[in-house]
């Protein structure tokens, strides 16, 4: 693969990844009531570890996209 291929890749992998962040943010809270009732039903937690949880998903995976797919994305554009 060329540089410029890298490039457009890490560019569209990073786009797609922040369009499923926000998917699954306005997910938690348009539906957190739902979503709520549904881990309760396959898990005996709190609302308290609920919500901990989410803020923990949606943390983690958010600096994953930058370091997985922005950080390089930026570095093949200096090297250009």
């Amino acid at each position: 693969m060329t540089v410029e291929q890298l490039r457009y890749f890490f560019g569209w992998c990073a786009m797609f990844n922040y369009g499923l962040l926000i998917f699954w943010f306005l997910c938690c809270i348009s539906f957190r009531g739902l979503l709520l009732d549904l881990c309760r039903r396959f898990f005996q937690i709190s609302e308290e570890t609920y919500d901990k949880g989410m803020f923990y998903g949606i943390m983690f995976y958010k600096l994953g996209i930058i370091m997985l797919t922005v950080m390089p994305y930026f570095t093949l554009r200096v090297l250009k």
